[in-house]
């Protein structure tokens, strides 16, 4: 009988393979005998639902610490079937994480055996034959699932999901609806936002939340629930903003009178370009200092139409009132994250 495979299994076989587990067997061999054997083994966790980083740390070619004890189990040569080595490290406890779970523990509260919360996770050679030696530290990666580790005393977990993309000044939806209580109530009272872009935080009773970027980056988003006990968590994930098509204007020139006398116009003129394919209009502003004081400051919606050359602004003149040098900037608030800044003097007679 053929049997279909799922997405899930190839990805662990794949990186199985990468890590040298699957030596001198067929993948025939493998998908049969071992990548079902996590599962088979705990049908009843998610634990496996960080696929390939279940036992890898940053690559294919490493390990995490559950996929090191799992080496370690096996001697330097490769079983027929790895169930004993998988009962055999359940007792360890290889992430060493805060609350001591062993690998069942974790297991069995849906956590990672192999990641604990911080930098401080060890990662290993993926080479069975060589004992896979300790290289370094690492994070947990973005795709690891939580909880990493078991909740204490039936205190809430807070999932935010993630990673999240999106565009910049397009909505997008962040999902707490995987956040749990792990005592018998299993209620989550509130869900609390901070989204790392200096915005309002949003508390709400929903476990959803809708915000909007406004320019192009990565931002740590942070969810804290509280359970019905007034017990809290906090969790965080990423999210990448790109600047998609988005209004990007140029300042191709700026220029103010060079010379003036006391009480004559100084003239201000701005020519802005649009190289890129959304038409639109953005604030241009101009300041002016003489003596370390503020002497103008005029706001100015300008615009530009594509591939047609640049188009120029004028911005009210200015009479100086007292001799000496009078520092210009311009800047253009747009939604490109490039800068859009130009200066000039004017020497006043």
């Amino acid at each position: 009988m053929i049997r279909q495979t799922s997405p899930k299994h190839r990805i662990l076989q794949s990186a199985l393979l990468t890590a040298g587990l699957l030596m001198a067997i067929s993948p025939a061999q493998a998908l049969n005998q071992f990548l079902r054997t996590w599962e088979d083994t705990y049908p009843n966790s998610h634990s496996g639902n960080a696929d390939c980083s279940l036992c890898h740390a940053t690559s294919n070619s490493n390990l995490n610490a559950y996929g090191k004890a799992l080496c370690d189990a096996f001697n330097r040569s490769l079983p027929a079937d790895i169930t004993a080595g998988l009962k055999y490290i359940e007792e360890s406890d290889s992430d060493s994480d805060p609350t001591a779970s062993t690998n069942l523990e974790e297991i069995d509260a849906n956590a990672q055996p192999g990641w604990t919360a911080g930098t401080a996770n060890p990662v290993y050679a993926a080479d069975v034959g060589g004992g896979c030696t300790y290289v370094g530290l690492a994070g947990v990666p973005s795709s690891v699932p939580l909880p990493y580790d078991p909740p204490v005393n039936g205190e809430p977990v807070a999932d935010p999901n993630g990673p999240y993309t999106g565009n910049v000044n397009v909505p997008i939806i962040l999902d707490g609806s995987g956040s749990y209580d792990s005592d018998a109530s299993d209620v989550i009272t509130s869900y609390a936002w901070t989204f790392g872009d200096e915005s309002d935080d949003v508390l709400t009773s929903e476990p959803t939340v809708s915000h909007t970027y406004t320019m192009p980056g990565d931002y740590i988003v942070g969810l804290t629930v509280t359970d019905d006990e007034g017990d809290t968590n906090t969790n965080s994930t990423l999210v990448t903003i790109s600047a998609g098509d988005v209004l990007d204007l140029d300042i191709v020139s700026f220029k103010v009178s060079k010379t003036a006398s006391v009480g004559k116009p100084i003239s201000i003129q701005l020519a802005v370009e649009n190289p890129g394919t959304v038409l639109g209009q953005a604030v241009a502003t101009v300041v002016g200092m003489q003596g370390g004081a503020e002497v103008y400051r005029w706001n100015l919606n300008v615009y530009d139409y594509n591939g047609k050359g640049a188009t120029s602004f004028s911005f009210p003149t200015y009479k100086a009132s007292a001799r000496g040098t009078i520092n210009w900037a311009v800047t253009i608030s747009d939604v490109n994250p490039d800068t859009d800044l130009a200066s000039a003097t004017t020497n006043v007679r």
